[in-house]
């Protein structure tokens, strides 16, 4: 819980200063990562002209994937199904 604390405070005294929004939600990417102890994640943004969920940022995809990849925003989609019902999906590999 420490951990995840310090992860917040850091990423909000970030948030604070100037600098480029991709490099942010890169980093937060790579800090939740850390904090929660996971191989892969992935910031998604809904693009509602095209009803699909942007890679945004992201650690631990194969290189070309991160703004690169749109996820179907739907209920057969993990990461659709995650937005439509804000509840979280795990994924098993």
């Amino acid at each position: 819980l420490r951990r995840h604390q310090d992860v917040l405070i850091n990423l909000t005294r970030r948030a604070s200063e100037k600098v480029a929004l991709d490099d942010f939600l890169q980093e937060v990417t790579l800090r939740v990562a850390e904090a929660i102890e996971i191989d892969r994640v992935k910031l998604m943004r809904y693009r509602p002209d095209r009803g699909d969920l942007f890679m945004e940022a992201g650690v631990g995809w194969r290189p070309g994937l991160v703004k690169t990849a749109a996820f179907p925003a739907d209920m057969a989609s993990p990461p659709g199904r995650a937005h439509k019902t804000a509840q979280p999906v795990a994924i098993e590999c």
